[in-house]
Parts: structure tokens; sequence; C-alpha cells
């Protein structure tokens, strides 16, 4: 295993990447995207009240279940506080501070 490690790493020096974990492990990448899943779960859901140890014990349905559903509630969320803004565009004001202080866009370009 260290072998492995070892000519992969030079690999990578070799090509001027910076050896870290997301580039040399995929077990590190996979766990770095539970911790993800677990941050999110334990900041959203106040009363889950789970430790790491407790998320890493729960078994992988229940976990994917409650993820996705919170998942779900953040598209809704999403949904509900851009309903009613038909498309996203600058204000007049805002136009207007801009061309005055960075003045005419055509200018600027010669």
């Amino acid at each position: 295993m260290w072998i492995t490690f070892s000519n992969l790493k030079k690999n990578l020096e070799a090509n001027d990447i910076t050896p870290s974990p997301y580039n040399t492990s995929p077990t590190w990448a996979i766990e770095s995207f539970f911790l993800d899943i677990y941050f999110l779960l334990a900041h959203r859901i106040k009363g889950l009240g789970w430790t790491l140890k407790d998320f890493f014990a729960c078994d992988t349905w229940t976990t994917s279940k409650l993820y996705c559903m919170e998942c779900n509630l953040i598209d809704d969320e999403e949904k509900e506080m851009n309903k009613g803004k038909d498309e996203e565009h600058d204000s007049d004001d805002m136009i207007d501070l801009y061309e005055e202080m960075y003045g005419d866009e055509s200018e600027m370009v010669s």
C-alpha cells in the first residue's frame, strides 16, 4: 500500500499536482461527502441530535431518506423565496450608480 501511495505521489508531483487527500484517496473523498451530509442534517434538523458516531452507526436508508427530504425542502424554500420574481435584472438605480461610478461601458472599449 505504501508503495502504491508513493508512486501516486511521484506521478502527481511530476504533473505539478499537489498531493492532497482528494486526489490520493477515494475513501477520503467519500468520507468527506458523508461529513457534508452530516453537517447539513445536524444543522438543519435541530431536534435530530446525532453525534458523528450516531450518524455513522445509522443505516444508509435512513440517512439517505433524511438527506433527500432535506434537499427537497431546500428546493421548496428556494422556490418560495423566488416566488413572484419572473427574472433577475438590475434595478434602474443600480445601473445609474454603476454608470456614475465607472462611466459608460462603450466609452471604455477602444
